[in-house]
């Protein structure tokens, strides 16, 4: 007969290879959903090039064109990390700091872009100024930031 220890972690070894099959599982999925998310708004952004070189009205088109590839950017990110994390390798802060980089740049296109002309200012500093101000000081930490982690000697 078994000692009852050796039941129990028989069946910690069990449930734990059931759960990392089903986190492969998800993140696989997930991994699929944003891969395909990924390639309509890529299809979506080469169908309004064409369109916008059709029309002669590329100036017009050119703001959702490149809104379109940042958020492409963004999801083959993702999808790069989530993979990363399938074969078995540990994360790094590197892919995260890529994504909000990217996310960063595509709230200031947004902002400069939707946000009305405005003919007079408020004080010294209009709040559109200072946000862009202070989202492009954010871009400039996470890229030191960035930099410092590429420059850091491999681990093991």
């Amino acid at each position: 007969m078994r000692h009852p220890a050796h039941r129990v972690d028989a069946l910690r070894q069990g449930v734990s290879s059931w759960l990392r099959i089903g986190q492969d599982l998800i993140l696989l999925g997930v991994a699929i959903v944003l891969l395909m998310a990924g390639l309509v708004v890529v299809y979506d952004a080469v169908n309004e090039l064409l369109n916008a070189i059709a029309a002669r009205n590329i100036a017009e088109a050119i703001f959702t064109i490149a809104e379109n590839a940042l958020l492409a950017l963004i999801l083959a990110e993702l999808v790069h990390t989530l993979l990363v994390t399938l074969g078995g390798a540990s994360l790094s802060a590197e892919p995260f700091l890529i994504i909000a980089i990217v996310a960063i740049l595509r709230k200031m296109l947004l902002t400069t872009v939707l946000t009305p002309k405005a003919s007079e200012t408020q004080g010294l500093i209009s709040p559109l100024v200072a946000e862009l101000f202070a989202l492009g000081l954010l871009i400039l930490v996470l890229g030191g930031a960035l930099a410092l982690l590429r420059r850091r000697p491999a681990q093991g």
